[in-house]
C-alpha cells in the first residue's frame, strides 16, 4: 500500500503533507513510479516533482484483496485528487 503526497508550501507549511493518490502493489520495487499512469496528475497538483513524496504502509503477506480494501478506505477518507 502506498500514498503519493505533496508538500503544499515548504516555506510556510514545512513538514505538512497532503495525500493526492493511494495505490496498492504486491511489490513496490516493480511499481515504476517514474512511469506511473498518474504521474502527470501528481506533478500537476504539486506544481513540481520536487514536492512529491511516496509514503508506504507495509502489509507483509497480505492479499491483493486486503490491500485494495485499505486502499479504498484511504481514498474514501482522504479524497485523493488523482484517484478518479
Amino acid at each position: 500500500m502506498y500514498c503519493i503526497c505533496w508538500e503544499k508550501d515548504p516555506s510556510t507549511e514545512r513538514n505538512t503533507y497532503y495525500a493526492i493518490y493511494f495505490g496498492e502493489s504486491s511489490n513496490l520495487s516493480e511499481r515504476g513510479f517514474v512511469s506511473h499512469h498518474k504521474r502527470s496528475c501528481w506533478i500537476n497538483v504539486a506544481g513540481s516533482e520536487t514536492r512529491l513524496y511516496v509514503c508506504v504502509h507495509l502489509m507483509p503477506n497480505s492479499t491483493t484483496e486486503q490491500r485494495r480494501k485499505v486502499e479504498q478506505a484511504c481514498i474514501q477518507k482522504h479524497d485523493g485528487a488523482c484517484n478518479d
